[in-house]
């Protein structure tokens, strides 16, 4: 209720007069606050609902390339690698149905084969199906191996760009002014 918001604007009064005191930039807190604090109506007024404040989405979204700035130049490479063997492992389906297209034509014209051979067709499609055979097991072996590798190099990419993130965030927090929560809540919320 209305004794929650009084001591919520009374904790961004004091902690604005300290950040003052500090000569710190305060104001992107009260201006979130502010922009995100919505009105009730009292429970005996029911009749016209009040709608919450719609916030805009935040405009300050992190790009592509900013990401990349935390990555070496031989994640870089990987990376680049794995755009690569994706596309390989990717390519091998269109492959794969040329294949099994191929397979089934050689099947359908197992009739005329025998009618035109007689008993060699046997040999004939044998023959057909073993060049089949080894083709898929090629295609197969291509698309295990370019499927796993770039599987295996983007988790790896991110997994170290993402423990040089938290490492430079958390070097970040650590070289703020911890003198504030000397005299604040350390908590956060005001109570």
């Amino acid at each position: 209720g209305g004794g929650a918001n009084a001591a919520a604007d009374e904790f961004l009064k004091s902690f604005q007069a300290t950040a003052t005191s500090k000569q710190l930039d305060v104001s992107y807190l009260t201006t979130s606050y502010h922009a995100n604090k919505t009105t009730t109506a009292p429970l005996d007024d029911i009749s016209q609902p009040q709608q919450p404040v719609v916030q805009e989405k935040d405009k300050n979204r992190v790009g592509l390339f900013t990401l990349l700035k935390y990555s070496t130049k031989t994640e870089r490479y990987l990376m680049s690698l794995g755009i690569v063997m994706a596309a390989i492992s990717g390519l091998c389906m269109p492959v794969w149905l040329l294949l099994l297209a191929q397979s089934l034509s050689t099947f359908n014209q197992i009739g005329q084969l025998f009618a035109t051979i007689g008993d060699e067709a046997i040999d004939v499609l044998l023959g057909e199906l073993y060049k089949l055979i080894y083709s898929f097991a090629i295609v197969g072996g291509i698309t295990l191996i370019s499927g796993t590798t770039y599987v295996s190099l983007w988790t790896y990419v991110g997994e170290a760009q993402s423990l040089r993130i938290r490492k430079s965030f958390v070097k970040s927090a650590l070289n703020q002014d911890m003198g504030w929560f000397d005299t604040h809540c350390a908590g956060g919320d005001p109570q």
